[in-house]
């Protein structure tokens, strides 16, 4: 029996560098495997943090503004107002426009609305007194009562207190320049609804220069130039000059010359013109007042004749004077003693 081998499987035989390729192959196989499943989580990741941050972003900005409340303007209490201006009594105020206004010779101003009254007072404070003082100097204690409230109005020194009389009245006294101004309202009940006015009428107070808009005027025979108001008239002779509202006009008894220059000729001197007014005139104040820079005497008193107030001043070759004009001696018009100070310090003298 002839023995037959059983034949044996052959494995195909792989080439040598295929062997060494293979377990490359697939190890880069696993580890592209790898890096998609890692870059597709986290790009699966980074998508859901996305969408967070989607949902918390701030919305952007649209065409539509959110309305934001305007506010309201500020009223001002005081629009509309009329504004007046005293180049005679140095002083300018705001009062309400539908208010009746009056000046009321010599030395008072009305505001008045509906039978109601704020008044003002202008009084000569040549010293510079503070209001409080003055007040204590020049008026009756039984009217002021015994309280003075020290008080700033506009920036303006002031004093406060209850003037009693037949009315009684709340009184502020506001120093302004050489003058202190009383205001008075009424206490009555009456008033309260114009007592706010009358508060915002004195927190407008101000000087102003009572001579900025006068009229230069320059003399022919003294050596001298000043300005004098509106209204005032010259007339202008060799050795005087006469000043008055209207044409000045003298004789009869009757003049409306209020100021004069005089000049000293043969028996008239420095010196008995100063004896002159010393003895025509009770309580005659002597004191030094500057003119144009240089001192000067300066004399003011009561006339014996008349009963009024008038002052001079005594220069080298000539006086000046200053006094209420004869037709107003009952009802003075104007604080003409005030007025003659005022030309007064314009005086320039020229050579």
């Amino acid at each position: 029996m002839e023995n037959f081998e059983q034949p044996q499987s052959v494995q195909p035989e792989v080439p040598t560098q295929a062997k060494s390729v293979l377990p490359a192959v697939i190890i880069a196989v696993v580890i592209t495997a790898i890096i998609v499943g890692v870059g597709a989580y986290f790009l699966m990741k980074d998508g859901d943090t996305a969408e967070e941050l989607d949902t918390t972003a701030t919305p952007l900005a649209t065409n539509e503004t959110e309305s934001t409340p305007t506010p309201e303007p500020t009223q001002d209490p005081m629009a509309g107002w009329e504004t007046y201006n005293s180049y005679l009594y140095e002083l300018s105020f705001r009062y309400p426009a539908d208010w009746q206004f009056e000046e009321i010779p010599p030395n008072s101003i009305a505001l008045r609305t509906g039978g109601r009254q704020i008044t003002i007072s202008k009084n000569n404070n040549p010293a510079l007194l503070p209001p409080d003082q003055w007040v204590r100097e020049n008026m009756d204690a039984r009217q002021t009562g015994s309280e003075l409230v020290n008080d700033v109005v506009n920036g303006q020194p002031a004093v406060r207190f209850t003037a009693y009389g037949m009315v009684d009245l709340d009184a502020v006294y506001v120093q302004i320049g050489t003058s202190i101004f009383g205001n008075y309202v009424s206490r009555h009940s009456q008033y309260d609804e114009i007592r706010d006015v009358f508060e915002q009428v004195l927190s407008t107070f101000t000087t102003v220069s009572p001579t900025s808009e006068w009229t230069n005027f320059s003399s022919k025979y003294f050596t001298l130039s000043f300005k004098v108001p509106s209204g005032v008239e010259i007339s202008e002779e060799q050795n005087s000059i006469s000043l008055a509202y209207g044409m000045p006009t003298s004789g009869m008894g009757y003049s409306n010359i209020f100021m004069t220059l005089i000049r000293y000729t043969g028996s008239i001197t420095r010196e008995n013109t100063i004896a002159s007014f010393k003895a025509t005139h009770a309580d005659a104040v002597i004191s030094t007042v500057k003119v144009d820079g240089l001192p000067f005497t300066r004399l003011e008193g009561t006339d014996r004749g008349n009963g009024t107030r008038m002052f001079a001043v005594f220069f080298e070759k000539s006086s000046a004077q200053a006094y209420i004009p004869s037709d107003e001696l009952r009802y003075p018009m104007k604080d003409y003693i005030s007025i003659g100070d005022q030309i007064l310090s314009t005086f320039k003298f020229t050579k």
